[in-house]
């Protein structure tokens, strides 16, 4: 999958336990370059400020 697009400002990940839900989550982090482990609001725009156009690559 290239794309991945959300319809509505909220989405919500609903299922059952191990049914996938934080692995997904983990797939999109990573496939948008950050940490699948979370991380602070400075911690995700500094990596955005220092790894932009391989973001934007990435997510385009």
């Amino acid at each position: 999958m290239k794309n991945l697009e959300f319809t509505s400002p909220i989405t919500f990940f609903v299922g059952e336990n191990g049914s996938g839900k934080s692995t997904l989550l983990e797939a999109i982090a990573i496939a948008a370059g950050f940490n699948p482990e979370g991380g602070s609001s400075y911690q995700i725009m500094e990596l955005y400020m220092n790894n932009r156009k391989q973001l934007l690559e990435r997510l385009l």
